[in-house]
Parts: C-alpha cells; structure tokens; sequence
C-alpha cells in the first residue's frame, strides 16, 4: 500500500524530470513525501566567467597595471586545468560563475567580496587560491571586474593553454574602499560603532525573549505526522498479520479435527463394509453420514 502511493505521488515528479521546463528543489505534496533535488533541466553552451583585477595605482589610467585574482577552482588563469571538485565544493567559485549571468548590483554579496579584498581580510583571502598582494606591504587601492567569455583550447592547436578567452565587456568598474563605506553600511554589511552602541545599550533595556526552539506551525508540524502515520500503519499490518494466522491456525485446526473424525470412522468400519463402497468419495461420506448421526 505503502509502495503505491509513492507510486502515485511520483507522477509529477517524472513529468517534471521529463519536462523541458524542469523546476529543480520543488515539493509537490504537503507532506514532502517525494519532491526535486539538483537536477538541472539545461545547462548553458557557453561558459562566461568574471575576472577580478586589482591595482595598487592611486590614479587609473590607460597605462595602469591590474593583477588578476586567482580562485581555488573557477577559469581564470588560461593556462590552469579544470580541478576536481569532489567531494568538497568550491561555493565562492560556484557563486562566481552564477553571478556572470547577472550584473554585481544584483549580488551584494559580490560587492562585499570586493570590499574585503580591499581591507586584505584574511578569511576572504583564504577562499581564493591567489591573492596578488599577499606578499604586498600595500593594500590594493582599487578592485575591478571584467566579463570574458572562455572555451577549451582545440585538440592538436598549437596554443599550449588550456583555455582561450575573449573579452566581453567590463562587470563591474574600478572602485575604492572608501567608496564602498557608506554602501557597506547602508546595506548592513558594516555597522556604525555609534549606531550598534545605541543597539547593545537597547537590547540591555529590553532583553529577548527565550527562543522557542520548537515552533510547532502547520510545516514543522508535517513531519510528525508523517512519523506518526507511518507507526501507525505499522501497527495496523502486524495487528492484521495476527489476525490471519490466527484464522490459518484455527481453520487448519478444524481440518485436522475432521479428517481425524473421518478415519476413526472409517477404523470402526467391518472390511466388508470397506469393500462395498465404490469410491473413497462414498466411504468419506459414509464416515460423515456416521459422525451426524452420533452427533
């Protein structure tokens, strides 16, 4: 019964792996027995990738230096073979290569990496495979992104890299620290001393209320239920389990009993009598004949 009805509610789930509008990480039944994890219906024939250069230049100019910012994993350098992936999953790279498809205004999170390459942030910096100026006794002054479009070097091309790009358009255009202070703030990356002063000073006037680490609304409630019906249905099959062996059990007691009763009729039959029946269907029913009568 069980199998059924995942049967049953796995309907959609394979017209939509089917589908060539496939929705990836989709529920579709309120009790999240089957959904969509992963998946991707159609990935991209081009694969574009956004550079980060820096410079430590106070003035940009046409003649200005940038250095590039290499990733653990993601194209950048033309020369570097893909990596291996597994089992470890490079997010930073993964989110990189999602941002080429938007522009850096839609990410804030983007801006913010940028931002902290500007400050030599040393966890930001662990997260990326080189940094140009590690070994730098300065900080870059500004950060820019550029938009290339990268594919795999031809079989038997005599170019040694690994990679050919081209260059699209500019991703984003040279920017400072200090012109990233007043957004950083604005969008809750940085807090003002003073404001998270008056914060801390509110917070100790008006305390929190315990956290309930149990909020029992209709989703959370879902999977309890679940449980619940499964041990449910669990006991049902065993209590019906029981109930048929022990119909087997009394039924094929009461066989027994009568094919005893038939043959100790048929014990207490004269030979002449045995002989006289035609069939054993006839002395089986004879022996019945006998038991009625002395019933």
């Amino acid at each position: 019964m069980i199998g059924m009805l995942l049967v049953f509610l796995s309907i959609p789930v394979v017209q939509n792996l089917l589908s060539s509008k496939q929705q990836m990480n989709t529920s579709f039944d309120s009790f999240r027995l089957v959904n969509t994890y992963g998946a991707f219906g159609s990935i991209t024939k081009e694969r574009t990738e956004v550079i980060l250069e820096g410079t430590m230049d106070e003035v940009i100019t046409s003649s200005t230096t940038w250095q590039e910012y290499e990733f653990k994993c993601k194209p950048g350098s033309v020369h570097r073979r893909p990596c291996l992936i597994s089992p470890y999953h490079y997010r930073l790279d993964w989110l990189m290569w999602f941002a080429a498809f938007q522009q850096y205004h839609h990410n804030p999170w983007f801006v913010n990496l940028v931002a902290k390459l500007l400050e030599g942030n040393t966890e930001v910096r662990k997260l990326i495979e080189h940094d140009p100026f590690t070994n730098s006794t300065r900080l870059p002054t500004y950060i820019r992104a550029q938009h290339y479009r990268y594919q795999y070097t031809p079989l038997g091309s005599e170019n040694s890299a690994v990679w050919t790009r081209k260059y699209l358009k500019p991703y984003m255009p040279h920017i400072s620290l200090q012109q990233l202070t007043d957004w950083r703030e604005s969008n809750g990356f940085v807090k003002d001393p003073a404001k998270k002063e008056t914060a801390t000073k509110k917070s100790k006037e008006n305390p929190r209320k315990p956290v309930k680490y149990f909020n029992f609304d209709r989703e959370n409630l879902s999977y309890p239920i679940i449980g619940l019906l499964f041990v449910l249905g669990l006991l049902v099959l065993r209590l019906f389990r029981r109930e048929m062996d022990l119909y087997y059990d009394s039924s094929m007691g009461n066989v027994d009993k009568e094919i005893q009763d038939i043959l100790s009729r048929a014990s207490e039959l004269s030979v002449d009598e045995v002989s006289g029946k035609a069939t054993v269907e006839d002395l089986t029913k004879d022996c019945l004949d006998g038991k009625e009568k002395a019933e």
